[in-house]
């Protein structure tokens, strides 16, 4: 070879070289490789934690609702062991109700009649029935007393009980009281003449009614409201059927029954 001729050692050295730069080229890519998969890495642990905390949260959501839906099933459980016992103590009411009303069925109730110390109930009572022109007699008579007020210091006389021993003189006797429109001065008692009352003795939770009862049949126009063996009737007009009142949830009925 001549002396300007690359020697078969120049060549090789100068292949090898281009081999190592492609090799050392090769070796940045490996590295930079490795640091795209060190960052993948990286994003996909952040993945996996944000993964498993989003799983947690999910988790405990899922946990609140179980916890939830047990309250709402208590909660519902009890709503109706409540509307339960709401319906049995209504009707144990109602039944004392009844039993309280029951036993003042031969009652009597007499209002309007003024106090005074020496005076005899019971001929208070006899001179009152003679007024009616209602027969009766002592013997008629169970008992007769005065009764304490629900609003004491209202200025009003107490109210006179009277049980009576016979269903049919009760009767005759409010109705003939009621035609005759009574006053004290009728009866002969001293003082301003004011009206006297006999009506059937209610329980006051029936009085109370009654008092609701005439106050709602006035608004809407019903003509009658009567009291009939201590039960409550009412009739909007002649003719109309008799409606009877037994309970408050019972006033419903007479929106429904307005006279045009």
């Amino acid at each position: 070879m001549g002396s300007g001729s690359p020697s078969t050692k120049d060549i090789n050295l100068e292949s090898l070289m281009r081999e190592l730069q492609e090799i050392h080229k090769e070796i940045k890519e490996i590295k930079t490789i490795k640091e795209d998969l060190k960052g993948i890495r990286t994003d996909m642990e952040e993945i996996r934690k944000s993964t498993q905390d989003t799983s947690d949260r999910i988790s405990d959501v899922e946990k609140k609702i179980m916890s939830h839906d047990k309250k709402i099933s208590t909660i519902k459980k009890l709503e109706s062991d409540i509307s339960q016992l709401t319906t049995t103590i209504k009707k144990i009411q109602i039944d004392n109700e009844h039993r309280e009303q029951g036993y003042r069925m031969l009652n009597i109730e007499l209002t309007g009649i003024p106090e005074t110390k020496s005076e005899n109930l019971q001929s208070m009572l006899m001179n009152l029935a003679n007024k009616c022109d209602v027969p009766m007699e002592n013997a008629d008579v169970e008992f007769v007393s005065r009764v304490a007020q629900f609003n004491p210091g209202n200025g009003r006389p107490r109210s006179i009980i009277a049980k009576l021993k016979s269903k049919l003189t009760k009767d005759t006797l409010i109705s003939a009281a009621r035609k005759k429109r009574l006053t004290t001065s009728a009866l002969g008692l001293p003082g301003k003449s004011t009206e006297v009352f006999v009506s059937e003795h209610l329980t006051p939770s029936n009085k109370l009614l009654l008092k609701k009862t005439k106050t709602l049949c006035k608004d809407l126009g019903f003509q009658y409201v009567w009291v009939r063996n201590c039960r409550i009737f009412v009739r909007c007009s002649d003719g109309a059927n008799r409606i009877q009142i037994n309970c408050e949830d019972d006033l419903s009925k007479l929106s429904r029954n307005v006279p045009n």
